[in-house]
Formats: C-alpha cells, structure tokens, sequence
C-alpha cells in the first residue's frame, strides 16, 4: 500500500524525493528509538555497546537526512534556523514574535466565503 496521499503521476520528483527523504528520517528515528529501549533493558555489557552504537549510528543516519531537508526544502530551512543550534526557548514563543498586525503574514486559511476558520483567537484573553 502507498504511503503518498495524491496519485504519485502528479507529484513531481522534487516533492517524491522530499518524500522519500521525511519517511527514511522518520524510519531512521524509530529504529533509533528501538535500539535505545533495548540498551536500556540490556543486561549484556557487550550487547549494551553494540546497541549504543546502532542508536547512534541511526541518529547520523537521521541527521544527514535532515540536513538534505535542509538544503533541498526551503522553508523546511528556514524554520531550522529558527530553532536548531540555538538557545531560544522552545515552543509556541516563536510564533509570538510575529507581526501583532499580521504584516508579512497570510494570515490564517480562508474558506470561499473570504471568513476565516470560525476558531476565533487561540490566544487567551487578557495574555
């Protein structure tokens, strides 16, 4: 069975091998995640080094997919930049920093009838 959400005859080879790249990352960080429940369940001192090692190599696979995300999917680089290899606080503080008027911004998804969502603001009041 397909993991491609539209007929693959109308994905063009840039957004197939995006694709390719985000499910090998998310293979590569479930495999990562296998071997570190088995170290910690592993009694064996030998096993326990050779599964280390195999988490970690997964976490290289992992990064090196994720720098071809980088360099290949703009705007996946530019929300990197944002967060990777920096000390902000991490969460929805980023999105605080945008425009209070919306300049420079979309704004949210509009339906045919020009209106929003009909959500109202996710931001309490009075915050």
């Amino acid at each position: 069975m397909s993991e491609y959400h539209e007929p693959t005859g109308e994905l063009d080879d840039e957004t197939r091998d995006a694709h390719r790249a985000l499910t090998s990352v998310k293979e590569e960080f479930e495999a990562a995640d296998w071997y570190q429940q088995r170290l910690q369940s592993c009694k064996d001192p030998d096993l326990k080094r050779i599964l280390t090692h195999n988490r970690d190599e997964e976490f290289e696979h992992a990064s090196m997919l994720v720098e071809w995300l980088r360099r290949n999917r703009p705007e996946f680089a530019e929300r990197l930049a944002k967060v990777a290899f920096t000390d902000r606080t991490l969460g929805v503080e980023l999105d605080a920093e945008k425009p209070a008027n919306g300049a420079g911004s979309k704004g949210p998804p509009r339906g045919e009838s020009g209106r929003g969502l009909g959500i109202g603001s996710l931001k309490a009041v009075g915050s």
